[in-house]
């Protein structure tokens, strides 16, 4: 036995079975399901003075009776490992300035080896543009409970995730819903969420009920074989704390309109143009321009305005000579007739009792980022 004569003296007369189960027990088993049983049983042979003697088996409490069968198992449970994490969106979140229930996206693993629950608080971070809410109880937090990634009202109600499971095998989606209105934000302002998980106690694969009790802290407990202790392995901002947080950001995309409107005489009954004047029988043309400097379009706009009707009259019989207003959104003549007196309403309407103009009743304009919209029409002075 030229090998054996090599290793050191206390395990010369191990036989290879023994060492082998030695270099087992050694491996780390990455995945084990906490609360298996791991059992084993050393065998040793020997010889004395040449002669070969009777296996003698390991146990716990000690064992010198030679013979198979005669010793004990080895027995320890496998530990809880609660490792988990979560990811935000990875880019910002566009929304509209006033939007209500907008939704950021975080997904979520446990890599333990247990089922766990887990339960959320999320944060408005301080130094933002602006607050998604000024009172943290009405940021709500849901699961994604039929797994489409989309959150969907009346479905997803679930506020915690119950019994994910382990080893990193599925995800769970969480959706933070928050309203932009603390205060109205504008076009490029940025407000950071923060999300945070801890972890619960599972109930082995059972959903249903209520979260389990917050997870606790065996790391610093006298080790216990035939107790599963719970260790926190997660990197958080604070490792092994049983906390997990990760940032998700609103980026608010507005429209931002400038509004002008200014008045030229067109033509009057006695001048010689191009000099006309404002006098009684003179015609006044209106223009409206408005100008969309933010990043995305202003939609469903409407142009109101009072006519002066104890001095002017509005000219509704068709000046352009098609329709009582021209629109133009990017120098391009709005196709849809503006008819004050059509009926019914098709993009116009005027009131000659008070002088009330409305321009965009049926749909409403659209003006494209970085776009110009002018609205004319005209008015006869009395």
């Amino acid at each position: 036995m030229k090998t054996l004569k090599k290793l050191p003296l206390p395990v010369q007369g191990l036989g290879i079975t023994a060492i082998l189960l030695l270099l087992t027990q050694s491996a780390f088993a990455i995945g084990t399901d906490e609360d298996t049983d791991i059992i084993n049983r050393a065998s040793v042979d020997y010889a004395v003075g040449g002669v070969g003697q009777v296996v003698i088996e390991s146990d716990p409490g000690g064992n010198s009776s030679p013979g198979v069968g005669l010793g004990g198992d080895t027995v320890f449970e496998v530990d809880r490992l609660i490792d988990f994490e979560v990811t935000g969106p990875g880019a910002t979140t566009i929304i509209s300035p006033d939007e209500t229930d907008a939704v950021l996206i975080f997904t979520m693993t446990n890599s333990g080896n247990d089922h766990q629950d887990f339960v959320f608080s999320v944060t408005n971070l301080a130094g933002d543009d602006f607050d998604m809410n000024e009172i943290t109880s009405t940021l709500r937090v849901f699961v994604d409970g039929n797994g489409n990634g989309v959150y969907d009202a009346g479905v997803d109600t679930a506020t915690f995730v119950d019994d994910l499971v382990p080893d990193g095998a599925t995800t769970a989606t969480i959706f933070v819903l928050a309203d932009a209105d603390n205060p109205t934000p504008g076009d490029g302002d940025l407000a950071d969420m923060q999300l945070e998980a801890r972890a619960h106690d599972g109930n082995d694969g059972a959903t249903g009920g209520p979260a389990g009790a917050l997870a606790a802290d065996n790391s610093g407990d006298l080790d216990l074989p035939g107790t599963v202790q719970n260790v926190f392995g997660e990197l958080g901002a604070v490792n092994y704390d049983n906390r997990f947080e990760a940032t998700g950001t609103y980026e608010v995309q507005a429209a931002s309109l400038t509004v002008t409107k200014t008045s030229a005489v067109i033509s009057d009954p006695f001048s010689t143009g191009p000099n006309w004047k404002a006098i009684p029988g003179a015609v006044i043309e209106y223009t409206v321009t408005i100008v969309n400097t933010g990043a995305v379009a202003a939609d469903n706009v409407t142009v109101s305005d009072n006519i002066q009707v104890a001095n002017v009259t509005f000219n509704d019989a068709d000046p352009y000579p098609t329709l009582d207003a021209e629109i133009t959104v990017n120098a391009v003549i709005d196709p849809d007739p503006c008819e004050a007196d059509a009926l019914p309403a098709d993009g116009c309407t005027y009131d000659a009792v008070t002088g009330a103009l409305v321009i965009g009743t049926t749909a409403g304009l659209s003006i494209p980022a970085a776009g110009t919209a002018t609205i004319t029409y005209q008015v006869t002075i009395d």
